[in-house]
């Protein structure tokens, strides 16, 4: 299991050790002059950096992980995250803090927060809602694929579940996979493809656990073996997935939601809550689940998980 969008793909050039360092400082001095909690509850602190003129680091666009120093003696280090949420708030010339962009705000909160109880031993708390999301992330996936290589509907099919697969892999350790299991996963697969159990036992025979995308595109291509897919990889899988969502980072956050599930859940929230991103072609594809039930209890454990607003 990935514990940090900086783990993923997309991010895992990212040279974060300045920042890191600069935020940090900043912690041991007079946070509260330019950022604010976010008042969670569970998982770690997170604080939200805002639109200041005392403290502006490079920006950066996904949660980051800072020791925050003890302020007096006799107290502890604390593990913190920041968020960095400058893009949508501004200071006005009285240093009064607005949010530009709520939507965004909202999610950039979520994203943060979720991050925060997915590295605590909370995690259990978010792990028991993502099975809800296998559907939707099994669709997106396969979809975006087909659409734009030469798939038929029985590849389309293998390669849901395939993806479905992968993404029960991302939300448990390989420990959690045993022939018991095994059995149970095949049947979730089965519920969000709505394959049989027949045949997702067939597309996935011999599976082993994997987290990662790069054991994801050599699985879909040996398995489908398909002349149209030989040359997928992961550049090519985030090229293909991405340019469904809106607003700032977009591109950059739905590449991290393809390998890190807490993206996954915060961008599905505000598809579903957020009005400002109804137009987008993801809210289209999560829009078709709302009637599940378990998609219901998901918005409901979200809710009290991460509140953002």
């Amino acid at each position: 299991m990935l514990k940090s969008p900086y783990q993923t793909f997309s991010c895992s050039t990212y040279i974060l050790d300045k920042i890191t360092s600069d935020v940090q400082k900043e912690l041991a001095v007079d946070p509260w002059s330019w950022s604010a909690g976010a008042n969670n509850q569970i998982g770690l602190p997170v604080i939200q950096l805002f639109a200041n003129e005392r403290f502006n680091p490079s920006p950066f666009a996904h949660p980051l992980d800072v020791v925050r120093p003890a302020a007096n003696r006799g107290e502890l280090e604390q593990k913190t995250v920041v968020i960095d949420c400058r893009p949508f708030t501004k200071a006005t010339r009285f240093n009064e803090l607005v949010v530009t962009n709520h939507p965004e705000m909202n999610l950039a909160r979520r994203r943060a927060i979720l991050h925060s109880i997915w590295v605590t031993s909370d995690d259990y708390l978010l792990r028991n809602t993502m099975n809800s999301l296998m559907p939707i992330f099994a669709s997106w996936i396969s979809e975006s694929l087909v659409k734009r290589l030469d798939m038929d509907a029985l590849s389309q099919l293998k390669l849901a579940n395939i993806a479905a697969w992968w993404f029960w892999c991302q939300c448990n350790n390989k420990t959690d996979l045993n022939e018991d299991t095994r059995n149970k996963v095949y049947r979730m697969v089965s519920d969000a493809t709505r394959a049989s159990f027949d045949s997702v036992e067939e597309d996935l025979d011999g599976i082993e656990y994997f987290d990662d995308i790069v054991t994801f595109c050599n699985e879909t291509k040996e398995r489908l073996n398909k002349p149209s897919i030989k040359h997928l990889d992961p550049g090519a899988l985030i090229q293909l997935t991405t340019g469904v969502w809106m607003g700032v980072h977009a591109r950059e956050i739905m590449a991290v939601a393809v390998e890190y599930p807490p993206y996954l859940a915060a961008v599905v929230y505000s598809a579903l809550h957020e009005r400002g991103m109804r137009s987008a072609q993801f809210t289209k594809l999560v829009q078709r689940f709302v009637t599940r039930p378990d998609i219901k209890g998901f918005k409901n454990s979200i809710d009290k998980l991460a509140t953002a607003e």
